[in-house]
């Protein structure tokens, strides 16, 4: 699934080389006096692969659309020092991929991750879009259907497409709200440490999932959500029984 040529090339930061960090401060959200998230501290850094677990309900994707700008939140602050404080500033940093993305139609695979180009200033890149395509979508195995219709793709294949999507944007932090929970296992094993991969290269990773034992295994760091708020920031090489704890799994 990964190419050495086309990771190396895929994951420099040049749209954004002053953005290392993003600095989150006693966020919090709530809709109609409701706290979904309450009081959360941490820091998300470039060159990290960070897998954000949790149970269902637990405020994961809300954490995640918070930082990617989809949700204001209610209280705390939410910024990129290096890059400066301004949104836009912050926003140029961060490719967002939530979940459960509806199919373009009538648009190719090619066509649909060349969309994710569409605003971005091109003037000081070394490549053109199209050869950014190749490079992403070889990154990501989904080569060969460049030129298929993207809502023909089975769900797995959408999902390699979907990544391709997020690569191409060049931007310093990726975001996934479980983005690989469509694939079977090999792809899913791949898929994971080819995202380890491109955060060793410079790149700050954030991913939502469930799969305990591939983000141990694979992630630098885990957050472990519950009832809204960050239980745990630590390395990944716990315990898998010690994060099921912390998530109430089995309770």
């Amino acid at each position: 699934m990964t190419s050495t040529k086309s990771t190396s090339e895929m994951v420099g930061n040049r749209s954004n080389p002053a953005a290392r960090t993003i600095e989150i401060q006693s966020l919090s959200y709530e809709i109609d006096g409701k706290r979904i998230l309450g009081d959360v501290t941490a820091s998300l850094r470039a060159g990290e692969f960070v897998c954000l677990l949790g149970a269902n309900g637990a405020g994961k994707s809300t954490l995640v659309q918070l930082l990617a700008g989809e949700l204001k939140p209610t209280g705390g602050t939410i910024s990129c020092p290096e890059a400066g404080q301004t949104t836009s500033r912050l926003n140029d940093a961060i490719a967002f991929l939530p979940s459960d993305l509806s199919d373009p139609p009538f648009l190719t695979v090619g066509e649909v991750v060349a969309l994710a180009r569409w605003n971005q200033r091109t003037g000081s890149e070394h490549v053109s879009t199209s050869d950014l395509v190749s490079e992403a979508l070889e990154l990501c195995g989904a080569s060969e259907w460049r030129d298929r219709k993207f809502d023909a793709l089975s769900g797995g294949e959408k999902q390699r497409a979907w990544l391709a999507f997020t690569f191409v944007q060049d931007r310093t932090f990726l975001l996934l709200d479980e983005s690989l929970h469509a694939i079977d296992y090999n792809a899913q094993r791949s898929a994971f440490e080819l995202l380890a991969s491109v955060a060793a290269r410079g790149k700050g990773v954030l991913l939502v999932t469930h799969e305990l034992h591939m983000a141990t295994e694979t992630a630098d760091r885990l957050w472990v959500m519950n009832d809204g708020r960050l239980v745990h920031d630590g390395s990944a090489r716990v315990d898998v029984d010690q994060v099921a704890r912390l998530m109430r799994i089995g309770d």
